[in-house]
C-alpha cells in the first residue's frame, strides 16, 4: 500500500460532513464555525500535500540563487563569502537537479506497480517453472518488506499488535 495521505484526509472530511457536522446543533454558532474552519484547512491540506516537497525543493533553489548573488558581490578575500560557498556546496549535494513532479511520480509508480502485480500473478500460474520456489520466495520476501513497511507508516493509530517489534519510520524509508 503506498500512502496516500489525501484519501486519507478525504475520509476524515467525509467523517465531519456525514457524522460531526450533523451533530451539532444550529444554535452552536462557534461549534459550526470551528467546523467549518477544520473542514477548510484540512482542504487547503489536501490540495498542497502534493506539491509540498517540490515547493520545499523551489525554496531552496531560490536561496541558493540568492546566495550565488550574494557571493557574486563579495570581494574574494571576504570570509563571509568563502563560508557561504561551503553552505551552498553542502547544499547542493543534497537537493535534487530538478523540482520533482509527484502527481507524475506517483502516476508512473502506480503503473509500474500494476505491471508488477500482473506479471507476478503470471509468473506464480506457472508452477512448472524450475525456479518456482526461488520465485515463490523472493516475492515473499518482499511482501513481507512491504507488510513492515505498511504497519509502520499506520503505527501511530495505536491498532498493530506488536509494535515494539518494528523498525522506526526512518529506517523502514531510508534503510533496505
Amino acid at each position: 500500500m503506498v500512502p496516500d495521505t489525501r484519501m486519507r484526509l478525504g475520509a476524515v472530511m467525509k467523517a465531519l460532513d456525514d457524522i460531526i457536522a450533523p451533530a451539532i446543533s444550529a444554535d452552536k454558532k462557534y461549534a459550526l464555525e470551528q467546523l467549518a474552519l477544520i473542514q477548510k484547512s484540512i482542504a487547503l491540506i489536501q490540495n498542497q500535500i502534493i506539491h509540498e516537497y517540490s515547493f520545499l525543493i523551489r525554496d531552496a533553489m531560490d536561496y541558493l540563487e540568492l546566495a550565488n548573488s550574494i557571493i557574486s558581490l563579495l570581494p574574494e578575500d571576504e570570509t563571509i563569502r568563502a563560508n557561504l560557498r561551503q553552505e551552498i556546496i553542502k547544499i547542493e549535494e543534497q537537493l535534487p537537479k530538478v523540482i520533482p513532479d509527484r502527481e507524475t511520480d506517483e502516476k508512473n509508480i502506480r503503473l509500474f506497480k500494476a505491471y508488477m502485480e500482473n506479471t507476478v500473478e503470471q509468473l506464480m500460474s506457472k508452477t512448472e517453472l524450475s525456479n518456482y520456489q526461488q520465485l515463490f520466495d523472493v516475492i515473499l520476501s518482499h511482501s513481507e518488506k512491504q507488510t513492515t513497511r505498511d504497519r509502520v507508516w499506520t503505527l501511530a493509530t495505536g491498532f498493530d499488535p506488536a509494535p515494539e517489534t518494528l523498525p522506526s519510520m526512518k529506517e523502514s524509508i531510508y534503510h533496505k
